[in-house]
C-alpha cells in the first residue's frame, strides 16, 4: 500500500453532522445526576428482567436503587465466570435479553485473561459519552476535524478467534464503539489503515505504523490509551529514522523523507515539527501515567495533552470536557455505585469532595453490580455531577508480610521520584524479603538508581505496616533493578502472553506478582 501524504476525505464534514449536539446535551444533564442515573439502572433492569439472571435476582420487581443493592449482590469477576462461560458456549439470554455481540479480553493491570460480554446496547452506551467528547472537541478546536487522525483503532498484534459457542473474542476495531456511520468516517481519515491491525508480528506492526504516520503531513489528533503506547512508537522512529525515511522516499515523496530523517536526527527531536497541524493527543494522564503523560507534554509543547479520562474495557466511566480540571461521570453510559473505606455505598448525587472510593458498574452488556477494581477520588463537580480521578487499582496489592501495599499508594510514591519509568516489584529469593524499584537503564546511572531507591524507601515508609516491618527487619530496603528498554518489554509482554489489546496495556505502578522477570532485560 503507498504511503500517505494530505489524507483529503469527504467525511469531515458529515463526522462534524453526526456528533453536533450531544455534548451540549450531556451538558444539560450535569445539574440532575441522580434523575440520569435512575433512568439508566431502570433502563438497564427492564431490558434484561427476562435474562437468567434477571429472573434470579427478580429485575422486574425493582423499583429504586435502594431495591437493587437489597437484592442483587457485588459480584467481582470469578463470581461472574460461570455465567460468562455459559454464554461462551453458546447459550442465549444469560446476563442480557439482547445477545452477546462479542468478547473483549482484558487483564487488569497483573491478572489473567477476562472475557468481557458486549451488547448492542452496550455500545450504545459507550457512545453516550464518546460522542459528547469528540463534539466537544471539534467545536473547541475546529482544526482538528480538517485533517487526518492517528487512532489506535486496530486490535495490534492479535489473532481474531472466537469462543466454543462461536462469540467472536475481540471487535474488529475500535471503531465499532462509534456506530457505523462515524466509525466508517473515522476509518476514512486514518493516518495509519486499520490494516496494521492484522499484522501479528510485534515489530512489523511497529515498523508499518511508523512508516505510515510519518508519512502523513497534515496529521490533526492522535488518540492512543496509553501514553506509553506513544512514546515507545516515537523512539522506535528515532532509533529507525533511516529505514523508515527510506521507506517514505521510496513511495515518491522524497522532501517528507528528508524532513522525517532531519527531524528525528536531533538529539532531542521535536516531534511536532513532524505535524504542524497537530492540535490534540488524548491518552490517559493519571495514577501511574501521568509521568509519561508528562513526558509527552514536554515532547510536544506546542499541543494539547487531554486526559482521556477514565475508559475501562467493562465501561466507559468519565470523559474530558472542555472548561473542567477533571473528566466528568458519565451519566448515561452505565450505573454506577461508589464504595468508600468504610464500605458504605454512595451514589453520582451524594458523593464527597475529595474523598476516595472503589468503583461499581452496572451496565447494558450484562455487569451488575460489577467490582471494576479501580479507585477514584472526587476533585470537585461539573454542575452536581462529580469529577473523578483515577487513583489506583483497588486489587492490585502486594503483602509479604503484613504491609499490604497497594497500587494507588505505590502510584503516589512514585509520582514523586519524577521518573517516565518505574516500577515496584517483589524481589525473587530475598532474604529478608523484600522490594525491587524497576528504572530504566537508559534514564538513571548506576549511583542515580540506587539514591531513587533509597528514597522510595523513605516514602513506603508512610505505609504504618511497612514501616513497622523494616524497623523489625522482616522486609529488606527496596533495591534498585535497571532495566533495558522497560516500557517496550512489558508493552510486548502483556500483548503477546496476556492476550491483551496493544493500546489497552497500562503501565502498573505496583507489579504484584514475582514473574517480572519472564520480561526485564536487566
Amino acid at each position: 500500500m503507498p504511503l500517505p501524504g494530505n489524507i483529503l476525505t469527504p467525511h469531515n464534514s458529515s463526522l462534524r453532522r453526526a456528533v453536533a449536539g450531544t455534548a451540549a446535551a450531556l451538558r444539560d444533564k450535569l445539574d440532575s445526576p441522580g434523575l440520569v442515573q435512575r433512568a439508566v439502572l431502570s433502563d438497564i433492569l427492564s431490558r434484561n428482567e427476562t435474562s437468567a439472571y434477571g429472573t434470579m435476582y427478580g429485575f422486574c420487581h425493582i423499583r429504586n436503587p435502594a431495591d437493587f443493592q437489597m437484592h442483587v449482590p457485588v459480584v467481582t469477576y470469578e463470581e461472574l465466570t460461570p455465567w460468562i462461560e455459559r454464554i461462551a458456549q453458546g447459550e442465549q439470554s444469560i446476563l442480557t435479553a439482547e445477545p452477546v455481540v462479542a468478547f473483549e479480553e482484558t487483564g487488569g493491570s497483573i491478572g489473567g485473561r477476562k472475557l468481557i460480554p458486549y451488547t448492542i446496547g452496550g455500545l450504545a452506551a459507550f457512545r453516550c459519552g464518546l460522542l459528547p467528547w469528540l463534539d466537544d472537541l471539534f467545536f473547541h478546536c475546529n482544526e482538528i476535524a480538517s485533517g487526518a487522525f492517528y487512532w489506535a483503532i486496530s486490535p495490534a498484534c492479535r489473532t481474531p478467534s472466537t469462543t466454543p459457542g462461536g462469540v467472536p473474542i475481540g471487535l474488529p476495531n475500535d471503531a465499532a464503539y462509534l456506530g457505523p456511520e462515524i466509525g466508517a468516517a473515522i476509518i476514512a481519515r486514518l493516518a495509519v489503515p486499520p490494516e496494521a491491525g492484522t499484522i501479528a508480528d510485534f515489530d512489523s506492526w511497529r515498523d508499518y505504523t511508523m512508516r505510515h504516520l510519518l508519512a502523513c503531513e497534515n496529521l490533526s489528533m492522535i488518540s492512543v490509551w496509553s501514553p506509553t503506547f506513544l512514546t515507545e512508537l516515537l523512539e522506535y522512529a528515532k532509533q529507525h529514522r533511516d529505514k523508515l525515511a527510506a521507506a517514505i522516499s521510496e513511495s515518491g515523496n522524497s522532501a517528507r523523507a528528508r524532513h522525517v530523517a532531519s527531524v528525528l536526527s536531533q538529539p532531542s527531536p521535536d516531534y511536532a515539527a513532524l505535524w504542524p497541524q497537530l492540535r490534540l493527543i488524548s491518552c490517559w494522564d493519571h495514577a501511574s501515567a501521568r509521568p509519561v503523560a508528562r513526558r509527552l507534554r514536554q515532547q510536544f509543547p506546542t499541543v494539547h495533552v487531554q486526559g482521556k479520562g477514565l475508559l475501562a474495557t467493562e465501561g466507559l466511566v468519565t470523559i474530558p470536557l472542555t472548561g473542567y480540571a477533571f473528566p466528568v461521570l458519565a451519566l448515561e453510559s452505565a450505573f454506577f455505585e461508589f464504595v468508600d473505606d468504610n464500605g458504605r455505598i454512595w451514589f453520582a448525587d451524594d458523593m464527597q469532595e475529595n474523598e476516595l472510593y472503589r468503583l461499581l458498574m452496572t451496565t447494558h452488556s450484562g455487569l451488575y453490580r460489577y467490582d471494576i477494581g479501580d479507585m477514584v477520588a472526587v476533585r470537585g463537580f461539573a454542575g452536581r455531577t462529580p469529577m473523578l480521578e483515577f487513583v489506583g487499582r483497588s486489587n492490585a496489592a502486594s503483602d509479604l508480610c503484613g504491609e499490604k501495599l497497594t497500587d494507588s499508594f505505590v502510584t503516589r510514591q512514585l509520582v514523586l521520584l519524577d521518573q517516565n519509568f518505574a516500577m515496584l516489584a517483589p524481589a525473587i529469593d530475598s532474604r529478608p524479603r523484600g522490594y525491587v524499584l524497576l528504572l530504566d537503564a537508559d534514564a538513571v546511572s548506576s549511583e542515580e538508581s540506587k539514591v531513587l531507591a533509597l528514597r522510595l524507601d523513605a516514602l513506603l515508609y508512610d505505609n504504618p505496616q511497612y514501616a513497622y516491618a523494616r524497623r523489625l527487619g522482616q522486609l529488606t530496603a527496596v533495591t534498585p533493578v535497571r532495566c533495558r528498554t522497560p516500557a517496550a518489554n512489558w508493552l510486548e509482554h502483556r500483548a503477546r502472553s496476556k492476550g491483551v489489546r496493544l493500546g489497552d496495556v497500562k503501565l502498573p505502578s505496583l507489579h504484584a506478582g514475582s514473574d517480572w522477570m519472564n520480561w526485564v532485560r536487566i
